[in-house]
């Protein structure tokens, strides 16, 4: 089977013939898991980075079971179809890998925003909580004024 991309060239693709000769654990479960540790299956990693960093074509890293909250950026990829890199997760274990943060905000009714007309009661108030800045980085989206203000306040909108 072939996959042709919109320029009507194929699509190069391969079959994973590696023989893994290195395998990495991750369990962030695991009794004494730690990033210090080697890796292995009595003493593996707690995180998927950790062994991303380490990992070399030819390796693989096998998952097991949790939610892993962090992004994973392997050091270096494979370099053919027989020295690949892979990551997995360990068989019959569910793992989930986001790098979402769980957020428990205080909430709190709302002082100024309204629903729609005939929606907001005591049972459905508008609730509105906090979002710590730190979620953010460098870069809050939600600290910038809408242009649109801007536009209209001082004439430019056509």
């Amino acid at each position: 089977m072939t996959t042709t991309l919109a320029d009507g060239a194929v699509l190069p693709t391969w079959d994973d013939s590696t023989a893994y000769d290195r395998v990495y654990h991750v369990s962030q479960a695991g009794r004494g898991a730690s990033d210090t540790n080697p890796g292995t299956l009595e003493r593996p990693f707690a995180s998927i980075g950790r062994a991303a960093e380490l990992l070399e074509p030819g390796g693989k890293v096998v998952i097991h079971a949790g939610i892993y909250r962090e992004t994973v950026s392997p050091a270096r990829g494979g370099d053919s179809s027989s020295r690949m890199i892979a990551f997995e997760a360990a068989p019959g274990e569910l793992v989930t890998v986001t790098g979402a943060d769980v957020w428990r905000p205080q909430w709190r009714r709302s002082e100024g925003w309204r629903a729609p007309d005939g929606i907001e009661s005591t049972r459905h108030p508008v609730m509105m909580a906090d979002l710590p800045a730190g979620c953010f980085g460098d870069y809050n989206p939600f600290r910038i004024r809408n242009a649109y203000l801007y536009l209209d306040q001082y004439g430019l909108k056509s």
